[in-house]
């Protein structure tokens, strides 16, 4: 059973009492395939149509399809919308990504990263995805064991933060998130944890300057870890 004190898992030689990650972008290469699916959802509506989605979409990194969606379909097509329509749509949504997510490329060093740090810093994820499907996903892929709390939409990053801070009695400035999108720097500011970016793959990435910026997993874990292992 994994702890929920901070006395049974604290290691002052760490530089982090506690990492947060972001899923998407972060730790499997799987933005490309969320925006192809929303590509997808929207084909009947034409190119133009299209373009808009995939434009808010990236955009707004992190932010929870059900928003999205529901912004799409109110805001750009002006339709009306039940809870159950919404649903409905996600539901197609997850049915087109799942599969894909799961077999999805890795963000280079992930794997490496979870397996040095699991057994001595507590880690999370803490993503926009619906709870239910990031349990599935993350399950399928074997990383399970590596987490001690899987955290998914529909409530917002900062919520969780708050929750897991105030759960396992951490400190927020001793934590770390690492995310690839604003809505996760965001979250980190709202909550005083530290924040450490992540670049697209296309070596891009939406931060101010002063934001530390790393190119993987790999780069993390050496320019973070490398001294605590």
């Amino acid at each position: 059973m994994l702890a929920h004190s901070w006395d049974d898992i604290a290691n002052p030689d760490l530089p982090y009492d506690a990492i947060f990650f972001d899923f998407d972008g972060v730790l499997v290469d799987s933005v490309d395939v969320k925006t192809r699916a929303f590509c997808e959802l929207y084909a009947d509506y034409g190119p133009d149509i299209q373009d808009t989605v995939i434009a808010h979409h990236l955009k707004n990194g992190g932010i929870s399809r059900f928003d999205k969606i529901r912004f799409f379909e109110t805001e750009v097509l002006g339709h009306s919308l039940t809870e159950e329509q919404l649903t409905e749509l996600c539901e197609r949504f997850a049915d087109i990504v799942k599969k894909q997510v799961i077999e999805a490329l890795e963000i280079p060093g992930a794997q490496r990263m979870l397996e040095s740090l699991a057994g001595i810093c507590p880690l999370f994820v803490v993503s926009g995805t619906p709870q239910g499907e990031l349990e599935e996903i993350v399950h399928a892929r074997q990383w399970s064991p590596f987490f001690h709390e899987l955290r998914g939409s529909p409530k917002p990053k900062d919520h969780h933060l708050i929750e897991l801070l105030e759960a396992y009695s951490l400190s927020a400035r001793q934590c770390l998130m690492v995310g690839d999108a604003e809505t996760d720097r965001k979250a980190a500011s709202l909550t005083g944890v530290s924040f450490v970016g992540v670049r697209g793959r296309d070596g891009q990435h939406p931060f101010p300057k002063d934001v530390s910026i790393v190119n993987d997993m790999e780069d993390f874990l050496e320019r973070n870890w490398e001294a605590a292992l």
